[in-house]
């Protein structure tokens, strides 16, 4: 029995669950400090760093774990950059797409819909729409494999 085409492989679904538990992390611990400052100003800083550094990390660990080169060693190359891009692409569209879904329906029906039922349904969504895009992304590189291969 062959795999479904149309169904995510676990591989992206590997990768979305990973990548939301990961941004989630990222976000508690920007809410925490953005908590912790004082003033409008401060709490500016951790969110802009929030956003941006754990798409450095991403690129910095997929450097160290599974780049090719090592000098200089701390600078992750051009597939490392691609790797972190790609992730926070489909974070913004799976996050995009699960806010445009479910805020309108807590927002029309707050009594069916409470804090821990809108977080479930987010986190589901969410979860989803990236591994269709993972696995979108494999479908692609499978693709211009087979076309450089001329099969």
């Amino acid at each position: 029995m062959k795999y479904p085409k149309w169904f995510p492989y676990p591989s992206a679904w590997l990768k979305a669950i990973s990548l939301l538990i990961y941004l989630g992390f990222c976000i508690r611990i920007t809410l925490f400090w953005g908590v912790m400052g004082s003033g409008f100003s401060l709490s500016i800083i951790p969110a802009a760093l929030g956003l941006v550094c754990p798409f450095l990390l991403i690129a910095v660990a997929h450097h160290i774990l599974l780049g090719k080169e090592i000098a200089p060693h701390w600078l992750p190359r051009w597939a490392s950059w691609k790797t972190a891009l790609n992730a926070f692409i489909v974070s913004l569209i799976s996050v995009g797409v699960a806010v445009a879904i479910v805020l309108p329906l807590a927002l029309t029906e707050p009594a069916y819909f409470s804090i821990q039922t809108q977080t479930h349904w987010y986190t589901v969504i969410s979860i989803t729409v990236a591994a269709y895009l993972y696995h979108y992304d494999a479908w692609v590189r499978q693709r211009r494999l087979r076309r450089k291969l001329g099969v």
